[in-house]
C-alpha cells in the first residue's frame, strides 16, 4: 500500500478551558457508554482463549482410585499419573492462532473506539455550530433593531418614509424570529451531546459557555501509511487466523510426544511402584471427518483471502475519496472567506449608499442577510473540513486521544 502525503486542516481554538474540556468530555463519554464498556470486557474475555491454548503445554495431573470387595477379600489401589508434552506442533499451531485471535479482538475494540470518537466528534461540531449560529443571528438582531431604531427616528423626523419603517419592523421580526428558532436548535443540540456522553444538561450548557470560536486553520503534514488501517488489519489477521485453522488440521497428523510418570500403591504390596516412560501418538490415516473439515476449513481461508482484497480496495477507495473531499473543502474555504469580506464590503457600501440617498433600506438588509448567511457558511464549511481531517486520521490508525488534547 502507497504512502501519501497528506496536508489536514486542523479548527484550532484559542480558549484554553475549550480545549481541555473536549478531551474531558470525550472521556466521560466514553467511561459512560454502555455498548463501548460491554466491547471492551468482551475484548478481555477474548483475551483469555491465550490460557485456554496455552494449556496444552501445561502438566496433565490425574489421580485415580480402586476399591474391589468380592466374596469378602477386599481389594484397593490408588495412583497419580503425570503427563508432559515434549512435542505437539499441532498445540504449537493453536496457540499461535489464539495469539492472533486475542489481537483481532483488540482491534475490534480500537475500531469501536475510533467510531465512538468519531461520532463524538460529529455531535460536539453540532453543538459548536449551533453557537456559532446563535452568536451570529444575535449580532444580526443587534444590527437590524439599532436600524429600526433610526428609522422610527427618521419617520419621526420627517425624513424617512412609512415603507422604510414598516420594513424596518418587518426585517427585525424575521429576525427575532431566527433568533428564536437557533436558540432552540442550540438547546437540542446541547441535549444531544448531554445524552452522548451521560452527563447533565447544566454541564453541557457551561462547557458551551466556555467554546470559543473556532478562528483560526492550522496545516499539519504527516506521513499517511494505509498498511495500519484497522480494517486491514483485521482482514490480514482473519485471513492468517484461517490459514491457522487449516494448518492446525492437518498438524493432526504430525506425531506427538508425551513424556508420562505413574506411581501406584495397592494393597498388593507387589504392585506398589513407579513408572516413567514416553508416548508417541501418531495418527496415521483418517479421511472421515477430518478430511470434510479439511476441506471446509480451505474453503473458508480462501474466503478470507477475497474478503483481504476487498478490504484494500474499500480502504483505498475511501481514502481517495476522503483525500478529494478534502481539497474540496480547501477551496470552499477560499471561496466563502472571500465571500464573507466582499459581502461585507458591500454592506458597508449599502448603508453608506442608504445615509446618501443611494440605496434602499431594502438593499441595507439584503446585504446584511447576505453578509451574515456568507459567516454561516463559512462556519459551516469548517465543520465538514475538521470531521474530514478526523476521517482521515481514523482511516490511517492515528486518531488518538491526543488529537482531542490538541482541539
Amino acid at each position: 500500500m502507497k504512502k501519501t502525503l497528506i496536508s489536514l486542516m486542523v479548527l484550532a481554538s484559542t480558549q484554553v478551558f475549550a480545549q481541555a474540556d473536549v478531551y474531558h468530555l470525550l472521556k466521560k463519554s466514553e467511561l459512560n457508554n454502555p455498548a463501548l464498556q460491554a466491547e471492551y470486557r468482551s475484548m478481555q474475555a477474548d483475551k483469555e482463549i491465550l490460557n485456554k491454548a496455552n494449556a496444552a503445554f501445561l502438566p496433565n495431573v490425574t489421580l485415580s482410585a480402586d476399591y474391589a470387595n468380592s466374596e469378602g477379600n477386599e481389594s484397593s489401589s490408588s495412583s497419580v499419573t503425570v503427563a508432559q508434552a515434549l512435542y505437539n506442533k499441532p498445540a504449537f499451531t493453536l496457540y499461535e492462532q489464539a495469539e492472533k485471535q486475542a489481537g483481532l479482538a483488540s482491534l475490534n475494540w480500537q475500531k469501536s473506539l475510533q467510531n465512538h470518537r468519531l461520532d463524538f466528534a460529529e455531535i460536539w461540531l453540532d453543538v459548536w455550530l449551533a453557537k456559532q449560529n446563535v452568536a451570529l443571528v444575535q449580532a444580526e438582531k443587534e444590527s437590524t433593531n439599532l436600524q429600526l431604531e433610526k428609522a422610527e427616528l427618521a419617520f419621526k423626523l420627517g425624513s424617512a418614509n412609512q415603507m422604510d419603517l414598516l420594513e424596518a419592523k418587518a426585517q427585525s421580526d424575521l429576525v427575532k424570529s431566527k433568533w428564536l428558532q437557533a436558540q432552540s436548535d442550540l438547546e437540542i443540540e446541547q441535549k444531544t451531546l448531554a445524552n452522548f456522553v451521560g452527563i447533565a444538561l447544566k454541564d453541557i450548557h457551561a462547557f458551551t459557555q466556555s467554546l470559543d470560536q473556532l478562528s483560526q486553520l492550522t496545516g499539519l503534514s504527516f506521513d499517511s501509511d494505509l498498511d495500519n488501517n484497522i480494517d486491514l488489519r483485521k482482514a490480514r489477521l482473519a485471513l492468517s487466523i484461517a490459514r491457522d485453522s487449516l494448518q492446525a488440521k492437518k498438524d493432526e497428523f504430525i506425531p506427538t510426544l508425551n513424556l508420562t510418570a505413574q506411581y501406584t500403591e495397592s494393597d498388593i504390596s507387589t504392585q506398589d511402584g513407579g513408572t516413567v516412560g514416553l508416548s508417541l501418538n501418531w495418527n496415521v490415516f483418517d479421511r472421515g471427518l477430518r478430511g470434510t473439515e479439511k476441506t471446509e476449513l480451505r474453503f473458508k481461508s480462501e474466503q478470507a483471502k477475497f474478503q483481504l482484497q476487498n478490504s484494500q480496495e474499500t480502504v483505498q477507495l475511501n481514502f481517495e475519496q476522503l483525500i478529494e473531499t478534502r481539497k474540496t473543502l480547501q477551496q470552499k474555504l477560499i471561496a466563502t472567506q472571500a465571500a464573507v469580506d466582499s459581502s461585507k464590503a458591500f454592506l458597508d457600501l449599502a448603508e453608506q449608499g442608504y445615509q446618501e440617498g443611494l440605496k434602499s433600506l431594502l438593499d441595507v438588509f439584503q446585504a446584511r442577510s447576505n453578509f451574515f448567511g456568507a459567516k454561516q457558511s463559512l462556519y459551516e464549511t469548517q465543520k465538514d473540513a475538521f470531521i474530514t481531517d478526523l476521517k482521515l486520521l481514523a482511516v490511517t490508525n492515528q486518531l488518538t486521544e491526543e488529537t482531542f488534547k490538541g482541539l
